[in-house]
């Protein structure tokens, strides 16, 4: 069976359509650091974390019902009998009941005093809420150092492409020159197939270098919980944050404003509060209860009863289980006690390793500017004496290549300040986001 062809105009269309299809592609999506910063929020280990305050949040909640409000019960019964019971006396037969009836019953029981429960399992709870907000905000500024240090990378990989893609275009131009040079039997062979060599070894670093951008566009959006590939926008040319003074050791004020710490020392306390409660369930404890209940058609039953009464409950000695508790949680609470003084010596030698850092960059920026300066003049006096057919093309290709080099290198150095930069505000609890 032969098939009718297809319209030409419908042809053009699907064709033009195909064109439009490969053009209208998704533009690049680039983001600031403060932006990505914002967005790593949503990412999902820093939303378990979100999510398990919120769980503490409703334990808290949990207890504080339990201790403050009371408990209501209601039950009830109807019964439906074949007989009706009856007393048979010499005066005659007496009904002890219908032969159907029913029975309601109310019964709430209010806390009174709950050992331990107000004065400490409350505040304990309360306690654990704190330090879960505290870890949410330590798991947020954590993802954020990771956000950066990939933004950073980005910065890096981009940085490295701009500038062998301009060598790659200089060793073009020079590949031109250096044929019609040795057209002319001015140059040999071999010039002419340096830079064919060179001109190879560029193009297959710059295939490496965009495999790796490709890798980490894509690592950089699902840390900011993209679907796809991100990119950084950041303006080098703009004013690098100018060095700190050398910081003090971290005081009682810079300790405490430390998401990390903080984090375990609630939760050290929460534990010590726990302990006191746990020992206190030695006393008794005491509710109050009201029960109403009315019956209908029940032998031996009133027709309506309202009681309240105090109950008092006492359990003194639970199989010795009480005490291994309370130690239990004692050994929780020096354990973090512990890891909290360990992390508070690290904190301030962290913090001296990355000013030292900060310093270090500052001054290899500082190098790298002279290094291009030099580059640049060499390679000018190279030029002249290219010119003047004093060197030869491969002494002029190495001093093209090290201005790249070491301008490559400047632009390196200036982003590596800024990284330094960042991890030294984070060394003190802090995130920079480039304002």
């Amino acid at each position: 069976m032969i098939r009718p062809k297809m319209p030409f105009f419908l042809s053009i269309f699907l064709l033009g359509c195909s064109v439009v299809g490969l053009f209208a592609q998704e533009p690049d999506h680039r983001v600031t650091l403060k932006q990505a910063i914002d967005q790593s929020r949503s990412h999902p280990s820093v939303q378990a974390r979100n999510w398990a305050l919120e769980s503490a949040k409703a334990s808290r909640d949990l207890i504080h019902g339990q201790l403050t409000k009371p408990t209501v019960q209601v039950q009830g019964s109807y019964n439906s009998r074949s007989e009706s019971f009856s007393i048979d006396t010499p005066i005659g037969s007496f009904e002890m009941g219908d032969r159907t009836g029913y029975q309601v019953e109310a019964t709430a029981v209010q806390p009174l005093y709950s050992p331990g429960g107000r004065g400490q399992r409350l505040p304990a709870a309360d306690e654990d809420v704190i330090s879960f907000r505290h870890s949410y905000e330590q798991a947020a500024q954590d993802q954020a150092q990771t956000v950066a240090q990939t933004f950073f990378n980005l910065l890096e990989t981009e940085s490295r492409i701009e500038v062998l893609e301009r060598y790659i275009a200089n060793l073009e131009r020079r590949h031109r020159e250096t044929v019609s040079m040795v057209e002319l039997g001015r140059l040999l062979h071999t010039d002419s197939l340096k830079v064919e060599i060179a001109h190879e070894e560029a193009r297959f670093q710059l295939f490496q270098l965009e495999e790796s951008r490709g890798v980490l566009t894509l690592q950089l959006g699902f840390l900011i919980n993209e679907s796809g590939p991100v990119q950084p926008r950041w303006n080098l040319d703009s004013a690098l944050p100018k060095l700190p003074d050398a910081p003090d050791p971290l005081d009682a004020q810079s300790l405490n404003a430390r998401n990390d710490l903080q984090a375990l020392n609630r939760r050290a306390h929460s534990l010590k509060l726990q302990a006191k409660a746990t020992a206190k369930e030695a006393l008794p404890r005491v509710d109050g209860i009201v029960r109403y209940s009315h019956s209908d058609g029940e032998a031996f039953g009133l027709d309506s009863l309202f009681e309240a009464r105090l109950q008092v409950k006492w359990s003194p000695f639970e199989a010795g289980t009480r005490s291994k508790r309370i130690a239990k949680l004692k050994a929780e609470e020096r354990a973090l006690v512990s890891q909290k003084n360990a992390l508070e010596s690290a904190l301030n030698l962290g913090l001296t390793a990355a000013y030292s850092e900060l310093k270090t960059a500052q001054r290899a920026i500082d190098l790298a500017r002279r290094n291009v300066d030099l580059a640049d003049e060499t390679l000018r006096v190279e030029r002249e004496r290219y010119l003047k057919q004093r060197t030869t093309a491969n002494d002029l290709l190495e001093s093209e290549l090290a201005v790249f080099e070491q301008e490559s290198n400047f632009t390196l150095a200036q982003i590596q300040y800024l990284r330094s930069y960042f991890n030294f505000n984070y060394a003190k609890g802090r995130i920079w986001t480039g304002g």
